[in-house]
């Protein structure tokens, strides 16, 4: 029983602090024009959006940061407070356990959010405009792609495609 418990506790310590590290900060990296093309060769282009559509996306992810911001601190918060859980003497595994679940409980309600403005912005394109979209990631290379970003790292936007309409990187 102890060298489960042990294990339990190294375990939720090593995720305790994979959690706790900040953030990437995306790279700012200068490019000239050829070697800005040059990587951009087999991206695919945003669609070109309406300005009734450029209204309504923006109007989405209003709502969508509305939403998620709420969760996002109450998992900051969950994670600060367990953490404390991890810094006391004795440590209490249903605590611990509980505060883990919460914490599952709200990055899954995060997840479902996302998944949610995903599907909403998706409809607001047209046929035309939904095949110039890379499949999967909503635009180009938005999701972790090459400079970071995405849901799980900070935000709507960033990545090797700023310039995506579903996530306000481009104006008409």
């Amino acid at each position: 029983m102890k060298s489960l418990l042990y294990t339990v506790a190294v375990l939720a310590v090593a995720a305790g602090m994979a959690v706790a590290q900040p953030a990437a900060e995306p790279m700012a990296m200068p490019m000239s024009g050829a070697m800005h093309e040059g990587m951009m060769a087999g991206m695919p282009k945003a669609p070109e959006l309406s300005a009734e559509q450029q209204t309504q996306m923006d109007a989405q992810r209003i709502s969508y940061l509305r939403e998620v911001g709420p969760i996002k601190t109450d998992i900051a918060v969950k994670e600060i407070e367990l953490a404390a859980l991890w810094r006391a003497d004795e440590l209490d595994a249903r605590k611990i356990t509980a505060k883990v679940t919460e914490i599952s409980s709200l990055k899954a309600r995060l997840e479902q959010a996302e998944a949610g403005n995903r599907i909403a912005m998706h409809n607001l394109l047209t046929p035309e405009q939904r095949k110039t979209m890379r499949p999967g990631t909503g635009c180009g290379m938005m999701r972790g792609g090459m400079m970071g970003g995405g849901m799980k790292g900070g935000g709507m936007g960033g990545g090797m495609m700023g310039g995506c309409p579903m996530m306000g990187g481009m104006s008409q």
